[in-house]
C-alpha cells in the first residue's frame, strides 16, 4: 500500500502598504530567486511621501504598480486609508468599512487593472462585520499564519523564516503567509530589515525549501 502523495504547503510573500522601496529593491530581489510577491496597496497613499514615526515613507505610483502587475506580481486591497477596522466597528461605523474596503478595490481595477484576490486588514485588526464584507466584496482575508520578518529575524537560525515555516508545516498548515513591511533601515516602515542583503537571505533560505520540495512559493 503506497503512501498518498503529500502536497507541500503554499507560502505566500507579502509586502504590506505599497512601499517604493518595493518596488525598487523587494521586487527586483524575488525575481532574482524565481518568485513573485503580492503587494498589499493603500490606495489613497499611492504616490504620496509622508512623515511617519518611523520616518520618511515614500509610496510607489501607480505606473510602477502597473509595472509590478505587467511583471507578474500580485496587487492586495489594503485599504483606502489604513484604518483600524476593529476599531471602526467598535464605534459603530459600517459605512466608513464598506468604502475603505470596497472603493480600494475600485481602485486597484481602474487603476491597475486587476481585481485583487485578498484583503490585508491594516494593523491586523478585524471585526466580524468587515469579515463579512471583505466576503460580498469577493475577497480573502490575510491573517492566518502571518509573521512579519525584518530586524529581530536572521535567515538560517531559529529566528528566521525557515524555522518559521517548519514550525507551520509540523502544525498542518495548508498556507503560510511570509510578511515583510521593509527592507531598509531608512524606508520608514515598520520593523524593517537593517539591510536588503538580510532580506536577501530570507529569500534565499525559502529557495532552498522549495528546491528540496518542503514547500510551493506562489502569490495565487
Amino acid at each position: 500500500m503506497t503512501k498518498p502523495d503529500i502536497v507541500p504547503p503554499t507560502v505566500i510573500l507579502t509586502f504590506d502598504d505599497g512601499l517604493e522601496e518595493h518596488y525598487n529593491i523587494a521586487a527586483p530581489l524575488l525575481e532574482k530567486y524565481g518568485f513573485r510577491g503580492i503587494f498589499n496597496i493603500v490606495t489613497d497613499l499611492v504616490g504620496t511621501t509622508e512623515e511617519s514615526a518611523m520616518g520618511k515613507r515614500t509610496y510607489m505610483t501607480w505606473d510602477q504598480i502597473r509595472d509590478l502587475v505587467a511583471r507578474d506580481h500580485a496587487l492586495g486591497n489594503h485599504s483606502r486609508t489604513h484604518p483600524n477596522l476593529e476599531k471602526l466597528a467598535a464605534e459603530g461605523d459600517i459605512e466608513r468599512i464598506r468604502t475603505e474596503i470596497l472603493d480600494a478595490t475600485k481602485a486597484l481595477e481602474t487603476h491597475a487593472g486587476v481585481r485583487p484576490v485578498f484583503f490585508c486588514h491594516p494593523y491586523a485588526r478585524t471585526a466580524p462585520v468587515a469579515e463579512e464584507i471583505i466576503r460580498e466584496g469577493g475577497l480573502r482575508s490575510l491573517g492566518r499564519n502571518r509573521k512579519n520578518f525584518g530586524y529581530d529575524t536572521v535567515a538560517f537560525t531559529p529566528t528566521g523564516v525557515g524555522a518559521y515555516l517548519r514550525e507551520r508545516i509540523a502544525e498542518g498548515a495548508a498556507e503560510v503567509d511570509v510578511l515583510v513591511h521593509g527592507v531598509t533601515k531608512d524606508g520608514g516602515a515598520w520593523m524593517p530589515f537593517n539591510d536588503p542583503r538580510d532580506f536577501e537571505e530570507h529569500l534565499r533560505e525559502i529557495r532552498e525549501m522549495q528546491d528540496a520540495g518542503q514547500i510551493r512559493v506562489s502569490c495565487y
